[in-house]
């Protein structure tokens, strides 16, 4: 077989056509790569500014001085300097000092103080000095007194200090003897009001009076030690500085309770005015909020609860909570804080009815015309939120709630149109025996009470029992009768019931107000006995003393009983107002006294009463009147008090110990009040008190004490 080789110039040509086409290709590429280049050259750029040419001439001018620059290396941070600062200052408030106020005394004249002309001559030489040197000469640079400044840098005040200013620094002994006293007898001025110096309680800290005011209040159990109590809780007092603001707030809490529990409305809510604003009084939040309510301020009582619920889940605020958001028609925040209330506390019924008709009255639109005030199915409780309530409600109450009584409250309550007229009698009652209102309040409740038929068929009999509605239709009956005799007769009656029942010491300033007209013109003398003693009993009463005038420039009655109330009370008087125009004390005088007791047994120890209270206070009872009592048994039924308070109270008078002595005094009288204190009780504590300086306090504990005897 044979093979042929390739053809050489086929091979040749091959070979060039590959090179040519390889050679078309590159020349391809190589069009493509310029094109694109041209394509991004067409793009718009912006246009860079043109330098400017700076000319460097050809040779440098000799005169110019080359400007060159070094950087050296990095700087470092040098210490400031300037004048010394010195020793650093407290910044502690410096006592007040008024400029001028402390005299300098001068420099004694001695050797070593240079006379005026030698300081003239030592003037020039320094003059001379500083001439030769250059320098000014060195002046004494006096500083103006507007431009004195204390060590802290702060000018010193020109303002006098004024006595008072100091109080908005430590209120704890603020004064709020302004007003009306405790019981609300009588408007009267801050002159007027006779309270207790800043001074009383000089050497007692502040925890020791804060327990001693606890103690008096507690032991007051009469109208009058009330009415001291009240006096001195409401009186300035002059107190040790506090370590820290707890300690103000403390003494503050302390006074606002006790105020509460003597129903002085009045001086709580002027203590709470009283406060410096500006302060933060947290911790007196809720007795703020309560004399809001008392005042009728319902938006800033609301704003304060809304402020403390916020971080306080006691139930007081979750009731005011849920009392606002009633107020403000605000159903849904009513369940939610109702709902927190079940979980802490028993929610009473009368709080649901009540919420339930706010909240109707509140979602009803302006201009509606809302339905009679329904009646409350429930006792209404006596304290300020549902007595608010209830006013903002406008219901009907027919049963009050006598349990956790707020003192507060009661004249509020009373004051509520929609309750019962037998509920009021019975909240009065219960004021009355607790001192929380006065003669001026049993007055108009009694004036404005309105007798049913089977009330006044009740006086035509025995008025035996102890319910407190046959006193009030006595004094309404007395104050309204058409004729002075049912009048007369009724306040006889009201007033020998009064005594009877030991209701006559908070009964006996209502009735005068109410009867005090018919002294004028007497159709019966029965009533003198009766206006005279209740007169003796009347605070507010500024004229005692006038009345013995008064009983005997009246014509006499034709079976002498206006004589025979002279006799009787004549003694009193004397005891209660200490009128030096009043007959003195004679053995005639007590004669017709002693014989005008009659021939009971329970003379002897009235008359041992009362020359013992005689004989304390001061005046002399013949030694022949003594006697009189020797021939009668004198013991009496009362028990002995407590020897040790007794010792207490003579060694407190001997060290003259005030705040004890006014403390231990109505101790041992509260044991079982005026009608216990056995004359021999009586002579040393009323002794004692004068020995004090209490001698209005002394007579008038001593009339309670003697009317509460039966005199």
């Amino acid at each position: 077989m044979t093979v042929s080789r390739p053809d050489s110039g086929h091979l040749l040509s091959r070979r060039l056509r590959t090179r040519a086409r390889l050679f078309a290709s590159v020349a391809a590429l190589s069009l493509m790569v310029p094109m694109a280049v041209s394509a991004q050259d067409q793009t718009p750029k912006p246009a860079e500014p043109q330098k400017p040419v700076v000319q460097t001439p050809a040779v440098q001018d000799p005169d110019k001085p080359k400007e060159t620059y070094f950087l050296g290396g990095t700087p470092k941070p040098k210490r400031q300097e300037g004048p010394a600062i010195g020793a650093p200052k407290s910044i502690l408030p410096k006592p007040f000092v008024a400029p001028g106020s402390v005299k300098v005394p001068p420099a004694p004249a001695s050797a070593a103080t240079p006379d005026m002309a030698a300081a003239g001559q030592a003037q020039t030489a320094d003059q001379q000095a500083g001439q030769q040197t250059g320098q000014p000469p060195v002046q004494d640079q006096a500083v103006a007194p507007a431009q004195a400044e204390t060590e802290t840098g702060t000018p010193i005040s020109d303002e006098p200090l004024v006595e008072g200013s100091l109080s908005t620094l430590d209120p704890s002994g603020v004064s709020v003897l302004s007003g009306t006293v405790a019981d609300g007898t009588q408007p009267v001025a801050a002159a007027t009001v006779v309270g207790y110096p800043a001074t009383f309680w000089q050497g007692y800290s502040r925890s020791q009076v804060e327990t001693a005011l606890k103690a008096v209040v507690k032991a007051a159990a009469s109208p009058e030690s009330r009415q001291i109590a009240d006096r001195l809780v409401r009186s300035p007092m002059a107190l040790p500085a506090p370590q820290n603001d707890a300690d103000i707030t403390s003494f503050i809490a302390t006074r606002l309770d006790l105020l509460e529990q003597l129903g002085d409305v009045d001086g709580y809510v002027a203590l709470i005015d009283a406060l410096p604003k500006g302060r933060d009084w947290t911790a007196l939040a809720r007795h703020i909020t309560n004399a809001d309510l008392l005042e009728g301020r319902l938006p800033d009582a609301c704003s304060r609860a809304e402020a403390v619920r916020a971080t306080d889940s006691n139930p007081y605020w979750v009731r005011m909570a849920a009392f606002c958001h009633a107020a403000n028609g605000d159903r849904t925040g009513v369940d939610f804080q109702l709902g927190i209330l079940e979980e802490v506390t028993k929610v009473p019924k009368s709080f649901y009815q009540l919420m339930d008709r706010i909240l109707v009255e509140a979602e009803q639109p302006k201009g509606t015309v809302l339905p009679p005030a329904s009646a409350l199915g429930e006792p209404l409780r006596v304290d300020l939120l549902e007595m608010a309530m209830a006013r903002l409600a406008k219901v009907k109450v027919a049963a009050l709630s006598l349990e956790d009584v707020n003192p507060l409250a009661v004249h509020g309550t009373l004051a509520l149109p929609g309750v019962d007229q037998g509920a009021k009698a019975d909240l009065m009652s219960l004021a009355l025996q607790k001192g929380w209102v006065g003669g001026q309040a049993f007055a108009d409740f009694a004036r404005a009470f309105q007798p049913t038929d089977a009330d006044r068929a009740e006086l035509t009999g025995e008025t035996e029992g102890d319910q407190f509605i046959t006193d009030v239709v006595l004094a309404h009956t007395a104050a309204t009768a058409a004729n002075a005799p049912d009048r007369v007769a009724a306040l006889k009656k009201a007033w020998d019931r009064a005594v009877r029942v030991e209701r006559v010491l908070a009964e006996a300033p209502g009735l005068y107000r109410l009867t005090a007209d018919m002294i004028a013109s007497p159709d019966d003398g029965a009533a003198a006995p009766a206006l005279a003693r209740a007169a003796m009993l009347d605070r507010a009463n500024p004229e005692k003393g006038g009345w013995f005038r008064l009983m005997r420039a009246t014509p006499q009655d034709a079976e002498g009983q206006l004589g025979d109330a002279l006799i009787n009370t004549w003694p009193l008087m004397l005891v209660a107002t200490g009128d030096s125009s009043l007959p003195p004390i004679t053995l005639d005088r007590l004669h017709s006294w002693w014989l005008a007791q009659g021939n009971e047994p329970t003379r002897f120890g009235r008359a041992s009463l009362m020359f013992t209270i005689l004989d304390a206070l001061g005046y002399t009872v013949p030694d022949t009147a003594w006697s009189w009592l020797e021939a009668g048994d004198v013991h009496t039924e009362h028990t002995a008090p407590s020897a040790a308070i007794w010792r207490r109270l003579l060694v407190a008078g001997a060290e003259g110990n005030k705040p004890q002595v006014l403390e231990t005094a109505l101790k041992l009288i509260s044991d079982g009040g005026p009608s216990a204190v056995s004359p021999a009780l009586a002579g040393s504590l009323i002794a004692t008190l004068r020995s004090a300086g209490f001698e209005k306090e002394a007579r008038a504990l001593a009339t309670e004490m003697l009317v509460a005897w039966g005199l």
